[in-house]
This record gives C-alpha cells, structure tokens and sequence, in this order.
C-alpha cells in the first residue's frame, strides 16, 4: 500500500511465460485503474500492449503517464494497437511536470476514478 492505494507494479518484459500473464490479468481485472508508464520502449512492447489492450476490453480506466516523449511512437503504423488507442486519453506529464506535480496528478485522477470509474473509459 502506498498512500492508501494498494499497488502492484507489472516489470514484466516479453520473455515471461504465460502464468505472468494471468497474474496480470486478474490484477488489472480488480484494478481501480492501470496506469501505464509511457516512453518509446513502452510503445513498443508487446506485453504492455496486451496489457492495455486487456485493461479496455474489460473496461478498466487507463491512465497514461508520460515519462519520456513516445508520440512519434505512437504515430507510427507499427505500433501496437493498444497503445495508438491511448493517443485519446488525457495524459500526466512527467516529462514536464516536476514528479511531484505529476503524482499529485496522478493521485487527484485516482481518487475522481474511485468515486466515478467510468470518467475515463
């Protein structure tokens, strides 16, 4: 628990075998909201995409957090198309924001979620 929020971290990368990918999706399933850490190796990473991809099917708000520039990424017709969904959303800058303001961000979309959680389908 940080803050309240309990939290659990996905670092998985490609090379994890299937059982990875059922533990992240019954923890995505029970999430309030996956927050996904944007960058270029982000964008393209399939795991993280099928993350995404299985956090909208089942309709679980996802909250993009910028960390380092990935638009061209995301523009590009080779990414995955979880992600180029996300191009929509709005975004918490880290990029610019200072991180304090950008987890204060965070942290006010969190709570407005646990009150309202169809705010950012």
């Amino acid at each position: 628990t940080v803050e309240g929020y309990d939290v659990w971290m996905d670092e998985a990368d490609d090379e994890l075998p299937a059982t990875w990918d059922e533990a992240a999706a019954e923890r995505i399933a029970l999430s309030t909201a996956l927050v996904v850490i944007m960058s270029p190796a982000t964008v393209h990473s399939r795991s993280c995409d099928a993350r995404v991809d299985f956090a909208r099917t089942m309709a679980v708000p996802i909250v993009p957090m910028l960390y380092a520039d990935c638009w061209s990424a995301l523009r590009r017709s080779h990414a995955w198309p979880g992600h180029q969904a996300l191009a929509h959303l709005s975004w918490i800058d880290c990029e610019t924001d200072v991180l304090p303001s950008a987890f204060r961000n965070l942290r006010s979309t969190l709570d407005a979620l646990e009150e309202d959680p169809t705010r950012w389908l």
